[in-house]
């Protein structure tokens, strides 16, 4: 089975300065036979700037770097020149000429966002980032054309405020990296049961592929969501329409 593991944390105030953060994170993913594992370690850095003479415009820029280490474990594959005739033999050569199990690269990344506070609840947030800037080697053998591709990703969301206990929460993301491209559009309500609790409920839809629904509660400074997806693509007879749960808490 898969198995990935991450963790992030974020400092907005860093050095007591409002305008100074910084952020840490880690992620770890095993998956197959092969135990085919990626680490990744990564460290930021963003300063914001007021645009508006009343505080309530800014832009951030960030910038993250850090290292990516990708692994495999070839002793744990079997291959068919292991076959003796009669029966699979692990004793028999594989008939493979492995150069190496991994794979070290420094990572480069950055971005630029936009926030407007126009009110308590009317917000505006839209971001660009760039990925992957030095388009680093990833072959574990010595064709160095094979890399790992720039990614572009433009973000925006929004609150808005509909009434008294209402409010809007329309939101889009698109990326491209190589051939490859994916848009998520959607949107949730929030209901304001009180002034320190608020439930959700949205449908985002992912382009050519996926629905999901998501449900959440805030409390006081707590985010809580829930959301499970479901493949409306070509992939539907391997996940067997079913999806994933995943749970957040911010």
């Amino acid at each position: 089975p898969y198995r990935t593991i991450g963790l992030s944390v974020d400092v907005h105030n860093l050095f007591q300065k409002n305008n100074i953060h910084s952020g840490i994170a880690i992620y770890n993913d095993k998956t197959g036979d092969s135990r085919f594992g990626t680490f990744l370690l990564n460290v930021s850095g963003a300063y914001s700037i007021s645009v508006s003479s009343d505080s309530n415009q800014f832009i951030t820029v960030g910038i993250q770097t850090g290292f990516t280490q990708r692994s495999i474990n070839y002793s744990a594959l079997n291959f068919d020149k292991q076959y003796n005739g009669i029966a699979y033999d692990p004793n028999l050569t594989n008939g493979e000429e492995f150069i190496n199990d991994g794979r070290t690269w420094i990572n480069l990344n950055t971005g630029i966002a936009y926030t407007y506070f126009i009110s308590s609840r009317n917000t505006i947030t839209s971001g660009l980032s760039f990925s992957n800037l030095t388009a680093p080697k990833q072959t574990f053998f010595t064709n160095n054309d094979i890399k790992l591709d720039r990614r572009i990703l433009l973000h925006g969301e929004a609150g808005i405020f509909i009434s008294q206990k209402f409010d809007a929460l329309p939101a889009f993301q698109f990326q491209l990296q190589g051939k490859y491209r994916e848009l998520n559009i959607g949107g949730a309500a929030r209901y304001f049961y009180t002034a320190d609790l608020a439930l959700y409920g949205g449908f985002y839809y992912r382009n050519k592929d996926a629905g999901y629904l998501r449900v959440g509660v805030d409390y006081d400074n707590i985010h809580t969501s829930v959301t499970y997806d479901f493949n409306t693509s070509s992939l539907r007879p391997a996940s067997n329409s079913r999806g994933g749960i995943e749970v957040g808490i911010v």
